[in-house]
């Protein structure tokens, strides 16, 4: 039903951020039962609620979440849970009080090119539920909130044990998904056979990038420019070394 009314309300939106009924879907969707997750900042204009979050305690949250992913694995059963959402970057200390055995995986593209993609996304979300979208407010709002998830996410990993985190760049998981896949797995300790490596190269081969549409989106449709973008992320690519793209 969900997917209906998306496809309804916004029938690009698959172009922008492709959803399926048969995928999985960001498990940040968990977290809105808590009411306490940046799915409402991402698709309304709540800058008072979006404050009032960051300040909160998400021990709850995260808790109750831990409970509706039992809850879930109780109905279908498995070895492991994959979760993915960048909500958890900003709140990745209690995430990991909460998951004291997850591993984590962190990929990295230029913020020039994931900024002003986030950006449409969220401009399409919010087409959805209002008449009117700022694309300026947009960018400053979530301009802010990457920087902050960044910093965050960096706090918290230089006070743990560094093999609970692996990097990935975005440009060789493009360039040879099945030799990052491999990297992946023997990380974590399992077992990437040849049936997974079918499975993945299916997979890739039925879903293709642009199979819904080439998302199209530039840093002047939200007031921002180059400069300003990586002035505030070139230490974060220096580290990682993100090449401009």
């Amino acid at each position: 039903m969900a997917h209906r009314t998306i496809s309804y309300l916004s029938p690009d939106f698959r172009i922008v951020h492709p959803i399926s009924k048969s995928e999985p879907e960001e498990d940040v969707s968990l977290l809105d039962l808590c009411f306490m997750s940046q799915s409402n900042e991402a698709t309304m204009n709540v800058p008072t609620y979006a404050r009032w979050l960051e300040d909160q305690n998400h021990t709850h949250a995260y808790e109750y979440f831990r409970t509706m992913l039992k809850i879930l694995s109780w109905q279908r059963a498995g070895n492991h849970w994959v979760l993915k959402t960048p909500h958890h970057m900003e709140y990745l200390d209690v995430f990991l009080k909460t998951f004291p055995d997850a591993k984590v995986i962190q990929t990295h593209r230029d913020s020039r090119k994931t900024l002003p993609s986030f950006c449409s996304m969220v401009a399409h979300g919010r087409g959805m539920f209002s008449d009117h979208v700022s694309p300026e407010e947009i960018a400053s709002h979530w301009h802010r909130k990457v920087l902050r998830m960044i910093q965050i996410t960096e706090d918290v990993r230089s006070r743990c044990e560094m093999d609970r985190f692996m990097d990935v760049s975005y440009y060789s998981l493009i360039a040879d998904p099945i030799v990052q896949l491999q990297k992946i797995y023997r990380w974590i300790g399992m077992d990437f056979d040849d049936q997974a490596v079918n499975c993945a190269k299916r997979y890739i081969k039925t879903n293709p990038k642009n199979r819904f549409g080439r998302h199209s989106y530039c840093m002047r449709d939200f007031g921002l420019t180059e400069e300003d973008v990586e002035k505030s992320i070139s230490g974060y690519r220096q580290k990682y070394q993100i090449p401009f793209e």
